[in-house]
């Protein structure tokens, strides 16, 4: 069953309260277009590796592979069928390619500072995360106590363009804690207000 869940054959269509999974046939659910477009396996993935990069903006082949769980060898013989673009980026050693909406600089955006969790997306690749924002990762919960540096579930701060601090958060019941935090070398004056501000948003997504 897993497997068909895997191939498309079925589809997990909602959770009951006990959060199990319901299963159905796709053709009762999805539409039309959706389930009767058959696609090689090759198109699948050139598909799959446009929609990787529009995620990504700017990738290089390991990057991209590592998005899909695929191989290196896969990605870089598919790369010529997508639409991507072959790019130069200053200070990475590897070539690299990009989306064409990439190129086009989004319009700046006065976001609140966020704490990302360990697994998010932006921060999930820990060698591009070291070459994007000059960050250093590590979950450190499977580490002994007296072994970590940050603590043990620790969430990076971003704020616009850029990871400034760190803080190891705890959930309880009604509320978000800080348990430690560490602020990086690029983080502004007003590190600890951004961090309180991101611990107040977090904590009132957590109600």
């Amino acid at each position: 069953m897993e497997f068909m869940l895997w191939a498309g054959d079925l589809i997990c269509v909602r959770r009951t309260p006990t959060w199990q999974r319901l299963l159905d046939l796709p053709e009762r659910h999805l539409a039309t277009a959706l389930h009767t477009n058959r696609l090689t396996d090759e198109e699948c993935l050139t598909a799959l590796l446009t929609h990787a990069a529009r995620a990504l903006g700017i990738a290089t082949t390991a990057d991209l592979a590592d998005y899909l769980r695929i191989s290196t060898r896969t990605t870089a013989a598919l790369l010529p069928h997508t639409p991507l673009l072959p790019a130069t980026v200053e200070g990475w050693t590897e070539p690299a390619w990009a989306h064409p909406d990439a190129l086009t600089p989004p319009a700046p955006a006065d976001d609140p500072p966020v704490f990302l969790g360990p697994f998010d997306n932006l921060i999930f690749n820990r060698p591009r995360t070291q070459r994007l924002f000059g960050f250093t990762h590590t979950l450190e919960a499977y580490k002994p106590a007296a072994k970590r540096e940050h603590g043990y579930y620790v969430c990076p701060l971003l704020h616009h363009d850029q990871l400034i601090a760190r803080a190891d958060l705890t959930r309880t019941t009604h509320a978000v804690t800080i348990t430690q935090t560490s602020t990086e070398t690029n983080a502004p004056g007003n590190a600890s207000a951004l961090i309180h501000e991101a611990l107040q948003h977090l904590t009132h997504a957590a109600q």
